[in-house]
């Protein structure tokens, strides 16, 4: 928990009716402490210093230099003694003993595990949640404090495997340097602690087993994520997790990047939205992100400022496992013939009302919006789980019908050209008038089979870079992926990158980018990194809403819009919530209105929201603070995410 230094957001002395509390609780709490010792530890008319960090939200309680308590989150719930409070008091907790060698795993993260605990420690009662210090077998000051993972049950159940207790605070982390930094004894010196008795042992049989349950988790752990259940419950995880991570590496093409990391996690988690990197041994995405760089699947680096893969080993045998092994025909039965048709008409529908001459050519990546724009299969589009396994395959299927035709471009293959007049294409041109009018009856299907709303980001080229994008409309929308593509493809063709990671400008080039700056000022060679970043000031960002119902959706420019939750006054001692702009997610408010009367028990109504030119702009008002249950609602039901949902509370206490 404090890898890292301490830093304090605020401090203050803690006010003397709130010092007596908190030493009230704390004596409760802490019932092994005599009032003596509460005398010597918490004087009456000492001070204290309440300090709040930016580590996971840490309360610090301090008194002179030392840090005394701190609250684990920051509600009051859990406040645990510091290393310097349990010296001073060593039978304030109940124990925990450990070998010596398990120290460094614990100071590098690692919580207790089930095999690294010895004889003599007091487990006998214990409940989840319960407070209990560490200690070195040999030597009476405690290294460590932290809460029980198991209960007595559950310690039975694990038969000696798993983990034990959670980790909160470690003698030589960055709560200890808080402090004064002074050691109990001489067994504690810079990164180790030694028994302080030479009649201890280690118990090499121990230690091992601890070793062996650290060997996947002991440089990733994250003390204050929440554990998995069993280690076969674990590996399942892991394995599904690293699974679709290389499927999603699988399906991007080195011309598409950089890719943010960000946009890799949307990605795994569209293909399988129960994964839950928390009940993996890496814990947060950074650190799967890392160990699969480190294993030479890809390289990382920011890109303004933003973590994003910016080469991807399409040779590692991982990958090409992930794509090679798969068998050619898989028989599924109906499900499969399902997903395949509805591939194939999303393919159809993207070629047909989607995708224009100025795209080609078109890579996987850039198609897969097109696609999920036009998907009306059950679930998500998945290509993996169909038998063309990968969009190559599915690629090559379509150019033997005729529909379109590939090529080969920086080891990826890419449509070239499509064939307008195949009766398969000229059917779906026919009928996207038609599916505009089934729209509606559509979009509930989707919303009863809980599919989630999703915003997609597309580009528009200003005038003075419209030339990389050959005779495209003047209104051409493109991924980023796709608009980095088309300028890396005219570089090649007027040789103008180099293999040092650099880039020349020829005229046409300098005036488009360096647009205002004049000729001797104007740089000749510049790194990629700054080329695209002056590329990227030339393109216009537009966004829609897609609601997954087959539709093409607007695109606006400039941010997505939002479903605004507002509480206010409706009067001197009442409240009302008012939730507005819910028709571009394909919301009907009259349907909220009456949902809501029955799920937040109180009368709603619909009016017409003011200063808006459309008469279709209606919002809902509720009576009463139902700003976290329509929150609920907006997610749990209907699928809308969080984060395109705005709460304004107005002369409202939060």
């Amino acid at each position: 928990m404090f890898k890292k230094d301490v830093s304090v957001r605020n401090e203050a002395p803690l006010s003397g009716s709130r010092y007596r509390a908190l030493r009230q609780k704390l004596a409760t709490t802490y019932a092994r402490m005599s009032s003596a010792d509460w005398e010597t530890l918490l004087p009456p008319k000492s001070t204290m210093f309440v300090e709040k960090t930016t580590v996971h939200h840490v309360v610090v309680y301090r008194i002179e230099r030392n840090p005394v308590f701190f609250d684990v989150n920051g509600h009051g719930d859990v406040v645990l003694p510091t290393v310097y409070t349990l010296w001073m008091f060593p039978e304030m907790l109940p124990r925990i003993v450990v070998p010596p060698a398990v120290y460094s795993h614990l100071l590098s993260g690692a919580d207790v595990m089930l095999p690294g605990v010895l004889h003599g420690s007091d487990l006998q009662g214990a409940t989840i949640g319960d407070a209990r210090a560490v200690y070195v077998a040999g030597n009476d000051a405690a290294i460590a404090v932290g809460t029980i993972l198991l209960d007595d049950r559950g310690i039975q159940a694990a038969a000696g495997r798993g983990k034990c207790l959670r980790t909160c605070h470690v003698y030589g982390d960055g709560l200890w340097r808080h402090g004064d930094r002074s050691v109990p004894n001489d067994g504690f010196v810079s990164d180790a602690v030694a028994p302080l008795t030479t009649a201890v042992e280690e118990e090499p049989d121990i230690v091992e087993a601890f070793n062996d349950m650290l060997l996947d988790v002991d440089d990733t752990v994250a003390p204050d994520e929440p554990e998995a259940e069993t280690v076969d419950m674990i590996e399942d995880m892991k394995s599904a997790l690293e699974a679709a991570a290389r499927h999603a590496l699988t399906g991007l093409d080195n011309g598409s990047l950089p890719v943010s990391l960000a946009d890799i996690q949307q990605l795994i988690l569209d293909r399988d939205d129960r994964l839950d990197v928390k009940q993996t041994p890496y814990r947060t995405w950074d650190m799967l992100f890392k160990a699969f760089a480190r294993r030479g699947l890809m390289k990382c680096k920011d890109v303004r400022g933003e973590p994003s893969i910016v080469s991807i080993n399409h040779q590692h045998q991982d990958l090409k496992t992930t794509v090679d092994d798969e068998p050619e025909d898989v028989d599924n039965g109906d499900d499969a013939g399902e997903l395949e048709n509805a591939i194939d008409e999303a393919l159809l529908r993207a070629l047909a009302t989607r995708v224009t001459a100025g795209d080609l050519p078109l890579t996987a990546s850039a198609l897969t919006e097109h696609m999920r724009a036009c998907w009306t299969g059950a679930g998500d589009l998945q290509i993996k789980s169909s038998r063309y396994k990968t969009f190559p395959k599915l690629f090559k299927a379509f150019a033997k019908r005729g529909l379109i035709k590939v090529k080969d471009q920086k080891s990826s293959l890419a449509i070239t050209s499509v064939n307008a007049s195949h009766p398969d294409i000229v059917r779906f041109t026919a009928s996207s008038s038609q599916e505009a009018n089934a729209a509606p009856a559509r979009r509930q299907q989707r919303r009863d089979d809980l599919s989630k709303i999703r915003v997609v980001t597309m580009f528009e080229p200003t005038k003075r870079i419209r030339f990389l994008f050959g005779a495209a409309p003047s209104r051409n929308l493109v991924t980023m992926g796709d608009a980095r593509g088309r300028l890396m493809r005219y570089l090649d063709e007027e040789g103008l990158r180099d293999d040092g990671g650099q880039a020349r400008l020829n005229p046409v080039l300098a005036d488009a980018l360096w647009h205002g700056v004049a000729d001797a000022e104007c740089p000749s060679v510049v790194p990629m990194k700054t080329l695209f970043e002056h590329f990227e000031r030339q393109l216009t960002m537009h966004t829609a809403i897609d609601l997954g119902d087959g539709v093409q959706p607007k695109f606006k420019k400039g941010q997505p819009p939002t479903i605004e939750v507002l509480v206010e006054r409706a009067g001197s001692n009442r409240l009302r919530t008012r939730v507005k702009n819910l028709e571009p997610f394909g919301i009907d408010p009259g349907d909220m209105a009456r949902s809501g009367q029955k799920l937040f028990a109180t009368s709603t109504t619909v009016k017409p929201v003011a200063g808006k030119a459309s008469p279709a702009a209606s919002e809902v008002l509720i009576q009463g603070r139902v700003d976290k249950e329509v929150c609920a609602y907006l997610k749990d039901v209907l699928r809308v995410p969080a984060n395109l949902v705005t709460v304004v509370r107005k002369d409202v206490k939060s």
